[in-house]
């Protein structure tokens, strides 16, 4: 069964199908729109990576051109005259001139292929210098003839994080010395502060070994640290482009890398991932919120038309119930066609509904006096308890209910007799007979369960039908009847009453079998003294040992 069959077999309010109309016509148009929203996201989101990559390969060419200037002064002081005659105090007086000159040079250093310092410009010439720092990157110089730069270091005078830019003094064909420029890493942090990025996008110029030259907002503490583990691996497998890495804080972080040129650095600047797609999710929700407001308010239509329709619809129901109380068609405007047919159709009905009603209400109350009549004839006018007939009736009721229970119940019937009754009616005549009448079916009432039966057969003569499980059935009717002898005695004036009880078991005998057997019973308690009751049994042979005798 599809879904629009299955709202064909149920019965909805008329907001609800326009409710209905208003989201199905609309749901074209929000898949169009989900799925415009999702390429906008993703076109967004690589615009968003070509920017990254487009700013990280502007910083590699910034710290190039600044790497690029110390280049060019060593390169000429390489192939200055005094290099050339391998007249060190001249080249040193003039590397201390270049040293000068040159921004953010903290010192130029010549090393002979041993990698012994030949002279500092820092330090007086001849003077004695430490072992060379980051030989590795000389070695380079020498073995490839080509600038080549170190990672980060401490330097062993300055004692602070540098790095060194080295050429080679070639002479005669042959790589003679190497001489070697050494700058501080503030002088690249300088470089990464001026690109001006957003405040939550990081800059970071990365050495050969997987440790940090310079970032942008640097601390001293930070240069020469390395870089998260997730960062270094990639570094090493020689990742470049967009990567993702986790920060020491576990924040997932978006970078892109790109090699500075002429050197073994890499530039990378990252941002974390979150701060990275924050402005596309608003984007995306500011047009998902205009979307659901357009939504609502074709639904908040949809309601008002619904309510148009609907308070037409009261209108016509309201009139098919005024006809139907007064008769009368009252004056209804409404502004649907079909409403006008339907109402026509309803004011029918309700005329055809009031008839039935009518006759339904005159039958029931036919049935009612029928019915209270009856019961009136079948019940006692002065106790007010079931007469033979209606008691009879009862007793197959509890009978039928007996047969049908899940555990076996009996059944048994008791017959009592009124003892010292003509004496009160001679003695105080017949109201006070008739009190004595009523005093005892109340007694019958209160001690009686209401699933018992009772009844006056006539004169002072009351029966009783109890039902109880076939073991407790003696047990049961045996209180029964000691309560009833016992608070019929307590009435005063001598008056008493003699019980005869017949059990009835389930299949043995019918009613009338059984009320013969405790007629019989309750007569040999009379002879046996009266005011007591008698268990009748089926070889009845007038003994007394089923008998119990009560006195008030």
């Amino acid at each position: 069964m599809t879904f629009f069959s299955a709202l064909g077999s149920v019965t909805l309010g008329i907001r609800f199908w326009l409710v209905l109309v208003v989201v199905v016509s609309s749901s074209p148009l929000l898949a169009f729109t989900a799925y415009t929203l999702h390429a906008l996201y993703q076109a967004r989101a690589e615009s968003l990576i070509v920017q990254l990559t487009e700013r990280t390969r502007s910083a590699a060419n910034a710290i190039d051109l600044r790497i690029d200037i110390g280049l060019s002064s060593l390169t000429t002081l390489a192939s200055a005259e005094a290099a050339q005659r391998r007249d060190l105090p001249a080249l040193y007086r003039h590397a201390q001139m270049v040293a000068r000159e040159t921004p953010g040079v903290m010192t130029i250093v010549l090393l002979d292929r041993a990698g012994n310092q030949l002279f500092s410009s820092r330090e007086p010439f001849g003077a004695p210098l430490p072992p060379t720092e980051a030989p590795d990157s000389v070695e380079r110089v020498f073995a490839t003839g080509q600038p080549a730069s170190s990672g980060v270091y401490t330097g062993a005078i300055s004692k602070r994080q540098v790095v060194a830019i080295g050429v080679p003094v070639t002479i005669d064909g042959a790589v003679a010395y190497c001489l070697r420029m050494i700058v501080p890493v503030e002088v690249f942090a300088t470089v990464l502060d001026g690109l001006h990025l957003p405040h939550d996008w990081v800059v970071a110029l990365v050495d050969a070994t997987q440790r940090t030259i310079a970032i942008s907002h640097m601390k001293q503490e930070s240069a020469g640290t390395a870089v998260p583990p997730d960062l270094a691996a990639a570094l090493r497998r020689g990742e470049r482009d967009l990567i993702t890495f986790a920060a020491p804080d576990g924040t997932e972080i978006s970078a892109a890398i790109v090699a500075v040129p002429r050197t073994d650095w890499v530039v990378l600047i990252g941002v974390a991932t979150r701060a990275l797609r924050e402005p596309l999710d608003q984007t995306v929700a500011a047009l998902a919120i205009g979307i659901a407001l357009v939504l609502t308010m074709a639904l908040a239509c949809a309601l008002v038309l619904s309510g148009v329709l609907g308070r037409q619809f009261t209108a016509l129901v309201r009139a098919s119930r005024d006809f139907a109380r007064t008769g009368s068609l009252p004056a209804y405007g409404a502004a649907v066609r079909e409403v006008v047919e339907i109402g026509r159709t309803l004011i029918q009905a309700s005329r055809r509904e009031q008839e039935i009603k009518d006759a339904l209400v005159d039958a029931l109350s036919t049935q009612r006096e029928l019915s209270n009549r009856l019961t009136s004839a079948r019940c006692d006018s002065l106790t007010g308890l079931p007469g033979r007939g209606l008691f009879l009736e009862l007793v197959e009721l509890l009978r039928r209910d007996a047969a049908g229970a899940r555990k076996p119940l009996a059944l048994a019937v008791m017959l009592l007799d009124l003892d010292g009754f003509k004496a009160v009616n001679d003695r105080f005549g017949h109201a006070r007979g008739d009190e004595v009448l009523r005093q005892t079916a109340e007694i019958l009432r209160h001690i009686l369960r209401d699933r018992d039966a009772c009844g006056r057969l006539g004169g002072d003569e009351f029966v009783v039908c109890i039902s109880a499980p076939a073991e407790e059935i003696e047990a049961v009717a045996e209180v029964i009847a000691a309560r009833i002898v016992t608070m019929v005695g307590q009435l005063g004036e001598g008056l008493g009453c003699s019980v005869g009880v017949a059990l009835w078991p389930p299949g043995q005998g019918d009613i009338a079998a059984a009320l013969h057997r405790a007629d019989q019973a309750m007569y040999r308690a009379k002879q046996n003294g009266k005011n007591r009751f008698r268990l009748a049994t089926d070889a009845d042979d007038g003994s007394d040992e089923d008998q119990v005798p009560l006195t008030s």
